[in-house]
């Protein structure tokens, strides 16, 4: 193999793992804050954007990840109710209701039972 040919090969290789394995901030315009953006691993940012876009498409699985999905507490939570907000925004109010009233009681009470623990996100209902 020629320099020339190990340059390339070189050089394709590092582009594509720099194009790859890159967090994301923005996931289809929903904005992660700084806080919990800078806390998580590559691993742990494409778990998140995989449940963001599962939400936006209306997944009442997805909804109860992101609700359950550790935000490490103080800012790092403020920045998931931040996420939380955009992707009700962007569903609308009307569809964020019905994945809701689609969920059964023990869904409901595990996502109102979420202010329990300090490192989640904290949201409540009413029925």
């Amino acid at each position: 193999m020629s320099p020339r040919q190990l340059i390339t090969i070189t050089v394709a290789s590092i582009t594509f793992i720099l194009l790859t394995s890159c967090r994301q901030s923005n996931i289809d315009g929903v904005i992660i804050g700084n806080t919990l953006f800078e806390n998580q691993d590559y691993p742990t940012n494409k778990r998140f954007c995989n449940i963001i876009n599962r939400t936006l498409e209306k997944d009442q699985q997805a909804l109860i990840e992101l609700t359950e999905f550790s935000c490490g507490g103080a800012a790092g939570c403020y920045d998931l109710g931040y996420v939380l907000t955009q992707v009700i925004n962007r569903i609308g109010e009307q569809e964020f209701i019905k994945l809701i009233n689609g969920l059964t009681e023990k869904q409901k009470n595990e996502i109102k039972g979420i202010s329990k623990n300090p490192t989640k996100l904290s949201i409540n209902f009413v029925s």
